[in-house]
């Protein structure tokens, strides 16, 4: 029987988190407040980190069989920013109108205690998740399909492992996700009235990737090296000139753009070796 990779590393990361979060000096030193699994059948998942106001969404796209290694897994690290950050003016004009929208409109409600986002038990109502009384950040399960895939990207990450002992973990993003527009372009509610007018030669969107990426994956280097038993061998980045999209409401089209940069970024991690003498 074939091995199913994206099955097997969906599982290795919910072992990996219930294990960081199961251990108060891993949550204390990665910073981690909240997790949630979602359950709608994709495999990804949600974490309120100390620090952050917004909430990151880890999501695996796939896994595959790499040369030297047991396996390779894909994600796309999304960010969610309250409505008070000055990353949220960032965003497109329609990712905000989305972000106020009732597709946001999700509380702790009652469900498995070990659930951020559903778990509130009837009897522990005044006292857990009282900072996610207002609303937990996240897309509420109803709306996952109807947002679209790019809406909140920030960067893709990469994660492969050995079993014989050794991994590295690659950050793949840009300073700036940065959209001109083309055209002017209406934007119509389901009644057709124009909900959003974007005009020739506005940026609608600029949104940071690096900045946003960086201050998770420092932390996901940390707690893949705590589950794993490893230590951080080296890490580096390499800069090139990245691209700036332009829009025509429908399409975008890319141009190298030298004030923005494409940041790739790596750790390598592997077990502690004893010098000998």
């Amino acid at each position: 029987m074939a091995i199913d990779r994206t099955t097997e590393v969906a599982g290795v990361l919910n072992h990996m988190w219930l294990a960081l979060f199961s251990e108060d000096r891993y949550k204390e030193q990665l910073g981690l407040k909240y997790i949630s699994h979602t359950w709608d059948g994709h495999s990804s998942w949600y974490l309120w980190l100390d620090g952050c106001r917004g909430v990151y969404e880890l999501e695996l796209h796939g896994a595959q069989k790499l040369e030297g290694y047991d396996w390779l897994a894909e994600f796309v690290i999304k960010y969610y920013p309250c409505k008070e950050e000055d990353t949220y003016k960032k965003l497109s004009k329609l990712e905000q109108i989305c972000r106020e929208s009732e597709a946001f409109a999700n509380h702790p409600a009652e469900g498995p205690p070990d659930c951020s986002c559903h778990g509130l038990s009837s009897e522990a109502k005044s006292s857990r998740f009282d900072d996610l009384s207002h609303g937990t950040g996240i897309p509420s399960y109803r709306y996952n399909d109807v947002i679209p895939p790019d809406f909140f990207y920030a960067g893709k990450l990469v994660l492969a492992l050995k079993s014989d002992g050794g991994s590295f973990v690659k950050l793949k993003t840009q300073t700036s996700w940065h959209v001109t527009m083309m055209h002017d372009y209406k934007v119509l509610d389901s009644q057709g009235n124009v909900l959003v007018m974007l005009h020739k030669g506005e940026v609608d969107r600029d949104y940071p990737g690096f900045s946003l990426c960086n201050y998770f994956f420092e932390r996901f280097i940390k707690g893949w090296a705590f589950f794993s038993g490893y230590t951080v061998k080296e890490q580096s980045a390499c800069e090139a000139i990245g691209v700036r999209f332009y829009s025509d409401g429908t399409s975008l089209i890319k141009e190298p753009a030298p004030d923005i940069q494409r940041i790739s970024a790596q750790a390598v991690l592997g077990h502690q070796t004893t010098e000998r003498h």
